[in-house]
Formats: structure tokens, C-alpha cells, sequence
């Protein structure tokens, strides 16, 4: 008898997982592989397998090679539809499951590869996707790798769903400390490859100050160290009248704190064709130059979300407003510049002659 993988596995749980191992096997499988698939004796499997034959919904088929019993469920001729999908819905499926990949985590990943699967079956219109996954791809230069993230995920969708508040040991880059903080989680978004969590503040049973609730800065979660949903609250937080949509879009940056300003700046070369192609606020305003660049004038709600976006374009880039952010960037591109020497090192002369 091969060694348990999972003792601790519910008979049930044993059901439904032979079931799901026949369902989406393509040929029959002897009881010696659903045995090592399921993990558990193959007179467990036997049992398992007349509890799936008693079922009327179900028909399982037995053959006999070389002395030994193989098992396949008997398909019907036409699979009933799956929610009226086609070939393209499906193709739409895969083309986001590959530009979200990164973000996933590998658990998901099979999730969504087996939800794929299923659909993919009993497509409406009986045809086949159009495109197979090597279609599409994503870069992820830089990206965070959320695979370890996984079990935070989940409790947070839980604790959306049910409106919990969440105990959270979350490590502030900033201070280089370890923070715990009570939340009152309401979305998990995403912005340039990175996961956040919007919340709100919620109150430590601990603390005797007063307490003022509000947003908090939006989380990365790769910082957060643990996430539980806190013993103390058993009953679902009242939602704050709080618009997210608002909040977030309606003005340039996510880490808000600046005073809302309107900014005022000139882009040449191809920072002039990348800047003119794309939405950075709803609000933007964007005027073509006669030297072929452009000239553009938005809301921004973060200082140095905007700072840092404007010296990504190095020489392409110039602002002409508001006075701070102005004085900022010269700053920074004086502290560059006293970086590097006035004069570039000479390259080596490979023509000298090697000294005697």
C-alpha cells in the first residue's frame, strides 16, 4: 500500500476527487493511478468507484488489459452548453489569464487552467478557441512574484466579501518597522504590476486613544507579513460611504497627501508620442507644439508620483508648473548630474605597447 499523500483527506473529498481525475482524464485509468492520484488504498478507490457508479447522473465504463481494470467515465454525445460560450469568448478568457499571470500566483493559475478546461468542453457554438496559449505572453520585467502571497489573498477576498475586519502585521519600507494595523478591507487593485489593498482604518482593541477612521494609503501586498481576520469583530463592518472610482481616478497617483494641483508640462521626441497615446488623468488637457512635441495639463493628487513620473523622461520632459514641483525637478536632475564627473573617463588606448 503506497504511503498517504493526505490522511487528513475527508471521504468525501476523496469522492470528488476521483471524480474530477476521471472526468478530465483523456483515456481510462487503471486503479493503480487513481491510487497514487487520490492517495489512499485500492480498495479505497474500489469503494470510491461504486459509490460513483450508484449515482444515476453517472455512468462509469470498466475494461479489462493485461489482467488489469482501467475506468473512464462515458461521455454523452453532446455535452450541454456552457453558459452560451464560444470559441472567441474563450480566446478572450485566455488572452487576459496570460496578461494577468504574474499577478496570479500558481494556485489561481490552476484554478482558472481548470475552470478553462470545463468551459472549454462544452463550448455553445461546438467549435474550437482560435488561438492555443502561446498566442499571448507578458513581460514582467521587475515584477513581484505572488506565489508566497497566496494564503493573504484569499483571506482578504474573504474578509471583503463578508465585511470583516482584518488583524494585519504589514512592514513599512519607509520606516523600516514592523506595523500592526487594523483594517477594514474593501478592494484589491491593481496599478503598474503591483497588487494594493484599499481599506479603511479600523480601531485596535488595545488602544484607549480616540479613534478617527479614514482611507489609509493604498498597501502593497507583498509588505504585508501576516493577514487574519481579527477574533475580537465577529459582526461585518457597516461600508464606508466612500466612492473608489472618485477616489482613484479622477486624478493622477494613487498615494494621495499633496494638495491637488494642476500640472503643467512639455514633452519632445518620443516621450512626446508615448505621453500624447495614453490617459494619465480624466481631466488632461493635451495641445500639439510647433516643434513637434506636445503640451500637457492635468490633476495631479501625488507629489512624487508625478515627480518621479516626470523624470522618467529624462532630457524629453519639461515642466513648467506648479512653482514647487518646478524647483523639485531641477533639484533632482542638479543632484544627477553631480553624480557623474565633468569629464568622462577616457577609454583605454588598446594600441599602447605592453610596458618591458
Amino acid at each position: 500500500m503506497p504511503k498517504k499523500r493526505n490522511p487528513d483527506l475527508k471521504h468525501g473529498e476523496k469522492v470528488l476527487k476521483l471524480f474530477i481525475k476521471l472526468l478530465f482524464a483523456n483515456r481510462p485509468l487503471s486503479l493503480q493511478e487513481l491510487e497514487e492520484a487520490i492517495g489512499c488504498s485500492k480498495q479505497n478507490v474500489s469503494l470510491l468507484i461504486k459509490i460513483l457508479e450508484a449515482s444515476h447522473e453517472l455512468e462509469l465504463e470498466r475494461t479489462l488489459r493485461d489482467r488489469k481494470a482501467y475506468y473512464a467515465i462515458v461521455r454523452p454525445a453532446k455535452l450541454p452548453q456552457a453558459a452560451y460560450l464560444s470559441g472567441l469568448d474563450l480566446d478572450a478568457l485566455r488572452m487576459c489569464r496570460a496578461f494577468v499571470e504574474g499577478l496570479m500566483g500558481q494556485d489561481n493559475l490552476e484554478r482558472v487552467e481548470r475552470a478553462y478546461n470545463v468551459a472549454e468542453r462544452s463550448l455553445s457554438d461546438g467549435g474550437q478557441t482560435t488561438a492555443d496559449p502561446s498566442a499571448f505572453a507578458r513581460l514582467t520585467p521587475g515584477a513581484v512574484d505572488y506565489t508566497a502571497h497566496q494564503d493573504k489573498i484569499h483571506t482578504l477576498i474573504q474578509a471583503i466579501k463578508a465585511r470583516r475586519v482584518c488583524k494585519t502585521l504589514y512592514w513599512s519600507a519607509g520606516l523600516d518597522i514592523t506595523i500592526v494595523h487594523y483594517l477594514k478591507p474593501l478592494k484589491l487593485f491593481c496599478h503598474r504590476d503591483t497588487l494594493y489593498l484599499y481599506a479603511w482604518k479600523a480601531k485596535n482593541p488595545k488602544d484607549k486613544t480616540r479613534f478617527k477612521d479614514g482611507p489609509c494609503f493604498p498597501l502593497p501586498i507583498h509588505r504585508f507579513q501576516s493577514i487574519e481576520i481579527a477574533a475580537h469583530r465577529s459582526k461585518p463592518f457597516d461600508p464606508p460611504k466612500d466612492d473608489f472610482e472618485t477616489y482613484f481616478r479622477e486624478k493622477f497617483g494613487i498615494m494621495k497627501g499633496w494638495t491637488p494641483q494642476k500640472v503643467d508640462a512639455e514633452f519632445t521626441d518620443w516621450a512626446a508620442v508615448y505621453v500624447s497615446e495614453r490617459t494619465w488623468s480624466p481631466d488632461q488637457k493635451i495641445t500639439k507644439l510647433l516643434n513637434r512635441g506636445i503640451r500637457i495639463e492635468f490633476t495631479a493628487a501625488s507629489f512624487h508620483e508625478v515627480l518621479n513620473w516626470l523624470l522618467s523622461f529624462g532630457s524629453c520632459a519639461k515642466v513648467n508648473g506648479p512653482p514647487e514641483l518646478v524647483e523639485k525637478v531641477v533639484s533632482e536632475a542638479q543632484k544627477m548630474a553631480a553624480a557623474y564627473p565633468t569629464q568622462p573617463p577616457s577609454a583605454p588606448d588598446t594600441n599602447a605597447q605592453p610596458k618591458k
